[in-house]
């Protein structure tokens, strides 16, 4: 969900929210809410110029976009699965899979998502905002069969 001063915007899926997530910084009149699981209640926490996430709000600034794009990358266009991107350093035989002219943009992504991996919610955030388009990705957090509420 994208929230401006001139309204608010769900989306079925996360595509888009990634796309502007990864464009920039968020301005102080919009806000990302991202929620990773059906358990939470996070509209309440959403702040200006912030993204708001299971047990997280963070400032979305150009270093975030920047993380983004590099895990983007890294998992989309390079095809690193996410059990290797939750390792501090690329395998071995999936870093030599790659051109070698590609291992220094490639291994610096790499170290620049470091600080994202010791933030559980962040990176479970980051790992559906970078989820490859498939017909069954599943889509943001939507209300369980049977809740009496919904998420927003």
């Amino acid at each position: 969900m994208l929230i401006t001063a001139n309204g608010v915007t769900e989306y079925p899926t996360t595509s888009p929210i990634a796309e502007f997530l990864a464009a920039g910084a968020l301005s102080d009149t919009a806000s990302a809410v991202v929620p990773t699981t059906r358990r939470r209640h996070i509209l309440p926490t959403a702040q200006w110029a912030h993204l708001a996430t299971d047990g997280l709000v963070m400032r979305w600034d150009d270093a975030a976009a920047k993380r983004l794009r590099s895990i983007r990358m890294l998992r989309l266009d390079l095809g690193f699965t996410w059990p290797q991107l939750s390792n501090p350093a690329p395998p071995a035989k999936a870093l030599k899979a790659q051109p070698s002219h590609t291992w220094p943009q490639l291994l610096a992504a790499w170290s620049d998502v470091q600080p994202w991996r010791r933030i559980p919610p962040l990176w479970a955030c980051a790992r559906l905002l970078t989820a490859p388009v498939t017909s069954d990705t599943p889509t943001a957090a939507s209300p369980r069969r049977g809740d009496d509420q919904s998420l927003l």
